[in-house]
């Protein structure tokens, strides 16, 4: 599991207060922003594209895809996909990507932000002894 939550050091043992519990497989689908398949020139053809559309097809989620292409003189190509190709990452997608491109070809742009510190609500005590 990830715990997200607030940590106290002003005792003689730290103490965290969760906020949050996520499970471990869930967490790249709620942490990545964007994910980017690597890929170069002289791959991209019809088939690998083929291949590519299925993947993102039985990944589809709710985070944008792109294509990085690196041409033959080094130049890097960014193709945003349209939103019937947004993916859901997670490392099912990460070793699908990496076993047909090759290592090192998935690559997930993580939100780096902290979260936002949960609103405290205080509540007012009700009198005691009636009476208004």
């Amino acid at each position: 599991v990830l715990v997200i939550g607030e940590a106290n050091n002003n005792e003689d043992t730290p103490k965290i207060f969760p906020v949050e519990i996520i499970a471990l497989d869930d967490a790249p689908a709620k942490f990545t922003r964007q994910v980017h398949f690597r890929l170069t020139g002289s791959e991209l053809g019809p088939e690998k594209l083929d291949e590519l559309h299925g993947l993102a097809t039985s990944h589809h989620g709710r985070c944008p895809l792109f294509l990085r292409i690196r041409q033959q003189d080094g130049r890097l190509v960014f193709i945003d996909t349209s939103k019937k190709h947004f993916v859901r990452p997670s490392v099912k997608l990460r070793d699908a990507v990496n076993e047909m491109l090759g290592q090192d070809s998935y690559y997930a742009k993580v939100d780096t932000a902290l979260p936002e510190p949960p609103k405290r609500q205080w509540r007012r005590k009700e009198k005691n002894g009636g009476g208004d």
